[in-house]
């Protein structure tokens, strides 16, 4: 009736569109939560590969994350986050440093957001002086192989260690204390890896971690 109610057939029609997209949703949220679920599986494994394997993991997981927080209308405010796009600095045509840009920030970002200020103080330096670091390749290995290690120690694989004794390096400014740090940090996190790796393996990680 013109004015009223839709009449019985279009009714039905609206009723049958809504069930349709009330189904689209269950169907999406279904398929979301089993790439998800696949996803996390996939990071346990990827915690036994090479560095590289994990980002990409990790990549994907914060994409979907970021995905879910934009479906929620970002009410979340979590902090600062790694810019996306590489800096002038990093050679686009070279794929070595845009695959070690990408997985520092898809690492960082999706898991070691609380040591943004750091890594945001290492990947936007565009000309370093410090020794072993002057070449912008070696520079984001490096950085990478941080991000990987920080990464790693707060996963199952290492029991989830606390590493707020670290967030003294935020602090940091100016490219000799950056760098100089980052030699050390470096082979530091990555022998932490390993020692709490073997630790949580055998079931001896100490309570207070």
């Amino acid at each position: 009736a013109a004015g009223g109610a839709p009449s019985g057939e279009a009714a039905q029609r609206l009723m049958g569109a809504r069930r349709y997209k009330e189904l689209l949703v269950q169907s999406y949220e279904r398929c979301r939560l089993r790439a998800k679920d696949k996803l996390r599986k996939l990071r346990r494994w990827a915690m036994r590969q090479h560095d590289w394997a994990l980002g990409y993991v990790e990549e994907a997981l914060w994409r979907a994350d970021a995905h879910d927080r934009a479906l929620e209308g970002g009410r979340e405010a979590r902090g600062p986050l790694l810019a996306p796009e590489p800096p002038g600095h990093v050679n686009l045509q070279d794929l070595d440093q845009r695959l070690a840009y990408s997985a520092v920030v898809a690492l960082v970002n999706s898991r070691a957001r609380e040591f943004v200020p750091y890594f945001t103080e290492l990947l936007q330096a565009p000309l370093v002086r410090v020794r072993g670091f002057v070449q912008v390749g070696r520079r984001l290995e490096k950085v990478r192989r941080l991000a990987a290690a920080i990464v790693q120690l707060k996963g199952p694989a290492c029991g989830g260690i606390d590493l707020s004794s670290f967030d003294w390096i935020n602090e940091l400014r100016g490219e000799e204390e950056v760098f100089s740090t980052l030699r050390y940090l470096v082979p530091e996190m990555e022998d932490l890896v390993r020692e709490f790796a073997e630790l949580e393996q055998s079931g001896d990680l100490p309570l207070w971690r």
